[in-house]
């Protein structure tokens, strides 16, 4: 990766304006899948001078600031005390600890990568990403329109005291995940399946199906068939459509039992 031009805004309109100038500009947080990239950055944007690395709460809400590391959201006790481990779970087995220190929220989220650990997990809470020219939008609205040239601010999450769950298949512990599943109980029940190549959606009939009703093993077994049968969760090298279908049914099934 090559950057042939580096650029400090000092606010979101100037990163914006500098972004829709230069078609091949790109921002840089962690920059860790930029590397991935051979193709040269024409202008890189750095947010570094806005301010955007925090993890904060009010009475109802909790902010996350998109320049805030996987590491810090991993382990901040607001987190923590509001969604369980959720997050512990989700994140701990993304490559590294140097790596999560680097990585930032606001990138993966932008990334909508279909194996994205980050994704499914915020996608069964109530939450919402604040960005500059869009505003604010419900994260799983973005994540089925595309991507639009615009920066992400902060990400924003109800507070609910919901139950979760994390399950994911990995074929070892640093590779990106196969298979991502969250749950989430409140008066509803959320149900999150994320599958390399496509991104993480939710189980629409599923969750109405399961909402309200005794999480119990028949009705449980009921939902996870439903999931298996209503979602696409594509081939790739490391798997087939039939075999991420029979695990994702494994994984919904123990994500359910965790939160009853």
């Amino acid at each position: 990766m090559k950057f042939e031009n580096y650029a400090r805004p000092q606010s979101f309109e100037e990163a914006l304006k500098l972004l829709k100038e230069e078609k091949s500009s790109k921002i840089v947080g962690g920059s860790t899948f930029l590397r991935l990239n051979k193709k040269p950055v024409k202008l890189a944007i750095d947010l570094i001078d806005l301010n955007i690395d925090y993890i904060k709460e009010t009475d109802d809400e909790i902010f996350i600031g998109a320049f805030t590391s996987l590491r810090d959201l991993e382990i901040s006790p607001i987190i923590k005390n509001n969604f369980g481990d959720l997050f512990e779970k989700a994140l701990k087995n993304i490559v590294g600890v140097q790596f999560r220190n680097v990585a930032t929220i606001g990138g993966s989220v932008y990334g909508r990568f279909g194996f994205s650990d980050v994704i499914t997990a915020l996608a069964v809470l109530d939450c919402k990403i604040d960005l500059v020219e869009h505003g604010f939008m419900d994260l799983n609205e973005f994540i089925l329109e595309g991507k639009y040239k615009d920066i992400i601010k902060q990400i924003i999450i109800k507070k609910n005291n919901p139950k979760t769950s994390y399950h994911m298949l990995r074929k070892s512990d640093a590779d990106f995940p196969t298979l991502t599943c969250a749950v989430s109980k409140t008066d509803k029940i959320k149900i999150v399946v994320g599958s390399r190549p496509k991104t993480a959606h939710h189980a629409l009939k599923a969750e109405e199906f399961i909402t309200g009703k005794e999480l119990n093993d028949e009705n449980i077994m009921s939902a996870a068939k439903l999931v298996m049968e209503e979602l696409e969760f594509g081939d790739d090298i490391r798997s087939s459509q039939t075999y991420k279908e029979q695990v994702a049914q494994v994984l919904v099934k123990r994500a359910l039992m965790e939160v009853r």
